[in-house]
């Protein structure tokens, strides 16, 4: 994944090619900021985490995931590829771990589950099978994590910070219009690599009013 390998288990979905374009949105925007903090809201393997750190080096890091098995294989990704030890970890869910840095992370980063109810048995049988359903089922809607992240955003980001998340092929214009009404701005989507509207981006205001 990317420029190195990665240790996965029954705990964590295997990381996406696509995936990686989340690395590359956040250095195009944030490439000029020496100082800052990032966040990895549900990480799984970490794969995001390590990519995170080997870009924002000088950065401070929080890796966050509510399953302690994923988080287990999370340390470990990060332990022998990490560039430095400027992360810490924490369990629990989206941003509650995170409530003594509310108001100061400059970058979240999310791949969550986002797979409708509705359509969880028609996935490919090797991915319904294998893959940990905890990372995949997003309810109903496929939107209950991907709501619960972007209400937490506003708190949760420093002014100017952004939230760049994944979502399904078909959400684009729902989470686009989540994020309007949390209060974010700056709000754009990005492309993946077949040309479908996979990414969502929001920002809290530089400036309140």
């Amino acid at each position: 994944w990317r420029d190195f390998q990665l240790e996965v288990s029954p705990a964590v979905m295997i990381p996406r090619q696509e995936t990686e374009l989340l690395i590359d949105f956040a250095w195009g925007r944030f490439s000029n900021l020496k100082n800052g903090k990032w966040v990895d809201l549900g990480t799984g393997s970490g794969a995001l985490a390590v990519a995170l750190n080997r870009c924002f080096f000088e950065w401070e890091g929080y890796v966050v995931d509510i399953n302690e098995e994923a988080m287990l294989i999370a340390k470990k990704n990060l332990s022998s590829l990490a560039i430095n030890s400027l992360y810490s970890f924490h369990l629990g869910r989206w941003w509650a771990p995170l409530k003594p840095w509310w108001g100061k992370i400059d970058l979240a980063i999310a791949n969550p589950p986002y797979i409708p109810s509705s359509i969880m048995k028609n996935l490919d049988q090797i991915v319904y099978l294998n893959e940990p359903h905890i990372a995949l089922a997003g309810g109903s809607d496929g939107l209950e994590s991907i709501k619960e992240i972007i209400a937490g955003a506003y708190t949760a980001l420093a002014k100017g910070g952004c939230l760049m998340l994944e979502h399904h092929h078909d959400q684009s214009k729902d989470v686009l219009e989540l994020m309007h009404k949390a209060g974010l701005v700056d709000i754009n989507y990005e492309y993946d690599l077949e040309g479908i509207k996979r990414f969502a981006i929001g920002c809290k205001p530089p400036l309140e009013y």
